[in-house]
C-alpha cells in the first residue's frame, strides 16, 4: 500500500499555508508568515485595477507577462496587456480575492486564488464572474514581485475546444 509511504513523507516536509479568506484578513498565522508579502502585493494590484490606474497596474507584469484574457485567448508581452486592462476598464467592474494562498520558492510564487468580479459591459448589461485563478510571480532583482503569468480562470483553461 503507498498511502503509508506518502504519510510518512509528507510528515517530514513543509507544510502549506493554510487558504485566507476575509474573515481572516489581518490575522496572522504562523504558517502562513511567508505569504504576507505577495498577498500584499495582490491587494495592491487589485486596488490598482479596481480604480482603474493603467500605469500602476503594469507594473506589476514583466516585460514577457502572459495574461489569459479567456480560456483559449491570451495577451503576450506588455503591449497585449495594456490593450486587453484598456478594454476591461471600459466597464464598470469590481474584482475582489476571495481565498488566496501562496506556495513560495526562492525568487518564484505560485498564486491561487477564488475571486469574484462583477460589474456592467458596455452594452449596459450586468455580469457576475467567480472563479479559481493560477498565477506565477517572480521577484526581481528590484525585490518587486511581478506577474509572469495572469491565468484568472485557473483549470478553465483546459475546456477550450481545440480544433
Amino acid at each position: 500500500n503507498r498511502l503509508p509511504k506518502v504519510s510518512r513523507f509528507l510528515q517530514k516536509t513543509q507544510k502549506v499555508a493554510p487558504l485566507s479568506s476575509a474573515a481572516d484578513e489581518g490575522v496572522m498565522h504562523k504558517e502562513e508568515k511567508f505569504v504576507s508579502t505577495l498577498d500584499e502585493v495582490v491587494k495592491e494590484l487589485d486596488e490598482a485595477v479596481n480604480s482603474k490606474q493603467l500605469d500602476k497596474v503594469m507594473g506589476y507584469y514583466e516585460d514577457t507577462a502572459l495574461l489569459v484574457m479567456e480560456p483559449g485567448r491570451v495577451a503576450k508581452g506588455k503591449s497585449e496587456i495594456r490593450d486587453f486592462f484598456q478594454f476591461i476598464f471600459g466597464m464598470d467592474i469590481k474584482a475582489k480575492q476571495i481565498a488566496t494562498n501562496v506556495m513560495e520558492t526562492s525568487d518564484i510564487a505560485l498564486f491561487t486564488s477564488k475571486w469574484v468580479a462583477q460589474g456592467r459591459m458596455p452594452d449596459g448589461s450586468d455580469f457576475s464572474n467567480e472563479n479559481i485563478a493560477t498565477s506565477v510571480f517572480r521577484k526581481s532583482t528590484d525585490g518587486k514581485w511581478r506577474l509572469i503569468i495572469d491565468n484568472s480562470f485557473g483549470p478553465d483553461i483546459l475546456n477550450v475546444q481545440s480544433g
